[in-house]
């Protein structure tokens, strides 16, 4: 399953989907892999990044989480 969310990620990433804006938050997409990860273990997940969530939520929809 971590594999799946890696490449969902990397392709959501690499097509531009919701693209981070600077450096440093590109490095942060390594952790936003896998709290994504741990969070689809959760009834409720709370995020401030509105990007991270759009990318999130087409992943677990891909995956039918």
């Amino acid at each position: 399953m971590k594999l799946a969310f890696e490449k969902l990620f990397e392709l959501l990433n690499a097509n531009g989907y919701c693209k981070e804006k600077d450096y440093g938050k590109a490095v942060s997409s390594i952790h936003d892999v896998s709290h994504a990860i741990y969070g689809s273990y959760c009834d409720i997940f709370i995020t401030c990044d509105h990007s991270f969530y759009k990318k999130l939520k087409a992943v677990y929809y891909y995956l039918g989480l």
